[in-house]
């Protein structure tokens, strides 16, 4: 890998591929090489890298076959190109089901949300019968169904590209159920559906 002292010294001696590559693995920023570069950083060799850096593999399942696309991720920079290959695993259902911050869920997973959801309402119903717990109690119950619940509607927010909070916007439960979410990744993790980067 080059370091980040050679690739500022020697900018013109790397290839546009060899710069983006660097700047994936996070040893430099295009920010750092436009302000730090010993020599000059022309814009064709940036536009060339910025190329590089958006430009996608992606596999084509039904011809089998890899396609390589031009696919900006919305509201990324690129100095945050070194976290997109730290970013939230969100392959697999149900991982950090209370996680309100980051993640990613696809329609299947929350679907099935709202069965659990309603099972764990009815457990808490059952306590609260059993034990002859008053109607606070039984609302004391229902936090972590309620949790639960909003946490798995934030992350389904999070993957059609929007604020967790928009699952309280009247009838947008519908989008929720229903739309298909961003392709590739966006800032809340990669595409649950693996329409990510190879």
């Amino acid at each position: 890998m080059i370091s980040k002292k050679e690739l500022l010294k020697n900018l013109r001696n790397y290839t546009p591929e060899k710069i983006a590559e660097a700047i994936k693995a996070g040893v430099i920023s295009l920010d750092e090489l436009s302000n730090d570069s010993e020599d000059t950083f022309p814009p064709l060799l940036k536009e060339q890298i910025e190329k590089v850096l958006t430009t996608r593999a992606v596999f084509d399942k039904a011809n089998n076959d890899f396609e390589v696309v031009q696919h900006t991720p919305k509201k990324v920079s690129y100095r945050s190109y070194k976290d997109l290959d730290e970013m939230v695993d969100n392959k697999g259902m149900f991982k950090r089901p209370f996680n309100f911050i980051t993640g990613r869920i696809r329609r299947k997973e929350y679907w099935l949300s709202l069965p659990i959801y309603m099972g764990l309402i009815m457990i808490a119903a059952m306590i609260s019968k059993a034990f002859a717990i008053s109607e606070n109690g039984f609302l004391f119950l229902c936090i972590p169904g309620w949790l639960f619940l909003w946490a798995q509607g934030s992350k389904r927010c999070h993957d059609r590209g929007n604020a967790g909070w928009y699952q309280f916007i009247p009838f947008y439960i519908f989008w929720m159920l229903f739309a298909d979410g961003e392709p590739y990744d966006n800032d809340y993790g990669n595409d649950p559906k693996g329409r990510n980067i190879i």
